[in-house]
């Protein structure tokens, strides 16, 4: 008896253990590494067409085997459709095999289309569980697809060019926003909060990815300078790295030259904001500190604290007055809060913003914002 059901066992686990039913090979798939969405040339009741264009790799470009000759390693293609989901659907008819999009690094949008709003075309990314949250977005003034058709010299895939560019530029440099993913502008967008995205500029042989895209919510409204982003990175306190470069033009007689310039590596930072309203109008605090080190020039070999002390008084007035700048710029014209003042509002002053949480954007343009700085300088270097 106890043999019999021993079989049926058996035979009922037949049934149960079928495997990987849906498993698809590697060689059956073919990775998407970077998305362009451009505005297309026609109109559906009012919407513009997508002019979509992904960029497909052989994964034996990705593992770093040198394809067939008859192969490409990459392959743009572009199609045209009313939504982004009809326009992967109508890849179907172009590519022989199935696009994976979990190693997406980039989605590029055109400043054209990013006038009419950013959060249509990414309604798609948000929504398939194959794309990540974390995957870049930027903004492009052109066309989105000619970002794709950069070709490095050393990094041929322009896809995973633009990923290490944008880790890189955020490790060593303050030029362009530090968190400018899909799953940041859609916390901001869902908040009720404006954005600023990473801007890239295509170059024959190379891309420059720096300065900023605002956008008023979803929609884009101008760019920001480079400098722009380093002192809006300052006020909102997320400065990893980078180097302020300042004039040292001291009456030092010790000093070879007596007009120099000193560069400060900045080694790590830390903003904080303190709201309040003070005659029924809304005011900042922002208070700046700052270490770092002498990166290059500008210095005796044997310094003294007053020299040093000197350089960090430049420096504090600098930080200042570019800090100072970009607020302005934002109260005036752009009139758009995004160094997040409205959330410190409401996390500290509820009430008031309750009363004029719909009124925030023409209010902000004429709060009153102070900021301080204090920088110290903890390495100077040794030099011979």
């Amino acid at each position: 008896m106890n043999r019999f059901i021993r079989a049926g066992a058996a035979v009922l686990l037949l049934f149960l253990l079928t495997g990987c039913w849906d498993r698809l090979e590697i060689e059956e798939r073919i990775f998407v590494l970077a998305v362009s969405v451009d505005k297309g040339k026609t109109r559906h009741q009012g919407l513009s067409d997508y002019d979509l264009t992904v960029q497909l790799a052989e994964p034996k470009a990705l593992s770093g085997k040198t394809p067939s000759n008859n192969v490409q390693p990459v392959w743009n293609v572009s199609v045209t459709g009313p939504s982004l989901f009809d326009c992967m659907r109508t890849l179907a008819t172009r590519v022989a095999r199935v696009p994976f999009y979990e190693h997406l690094q980039v989605v590029i949008i055109s400043e054209e289309l990013a006038k009419e709003g950013v959060e249509r075309p990414m309604d798609l990314f948000l929504r398939d569980h194959e794309l990540r949250r974390k995957t870049s977005l930027i903004i492009t003034e052109g066309k989105a697809k000619d970002v794709l058709k950069v070709h490095h010299k050393l990094i041929p895939v322009t896809g995973m060019y633009l990923s290490r560019l944008t880790k890189e530029s955020i490790l060593k440099t303050a030029k362009m926003p530090r968190h400018s993913t899909i799953g940041t502008f859609s916390s901001n967008y869902r908040a009720n909060r404006n954005s600023v995205l990473t801007r890239v500029e295509p170059h024959k042989n190379q891309v420059k990815m720096a300065g900023g895209a605002v956008l008023n919510k979803d929609k884009f409204v101008g760019w920001l300078e480079d400098s722009d982003i380093r002192g809006y990175r300052w006020v909102v306190g997320s400065v990893q790295a980078g180097n302020y470069v300042v004039v040292n033009s001291g009456e030092n007689s010790k000093l070879e030259h007596p007009v120099n310039h000193t560069t400060y590596e900045v080694k790590n930072m830390r903003s904080i904001i303190k709201p309040g309203v003070r005659n029924g109008k809304p005011y900042f605090n922002v208070l700046i500190r700052s270490e770092g080190h002498v990166g290059e020039d500008g210095l005796t070999s044997n310094p003294t604290n007053d020299e040093i002390k000197k350089i960090e008084k430049m420096l504090n007035l600098q930080i200042k007055k570019d800090t100072q700048r970009i607020v302005r710029k934002m109260q005036k014209p752009f009139g758009l809060d995004i160094f997040g003042f409205g959330e410190q509002m409401r996390r500290h002053e509820h009430a008031y913003w309750k009363r004029y949480e719909k009124e925030w954007d023409d209010i902000f343009k004429t709060a009153e914002v102070d900021i301080h700085v204090d920088t110290s300088i903890r390495r100077i270097g040794h030099v011979k």
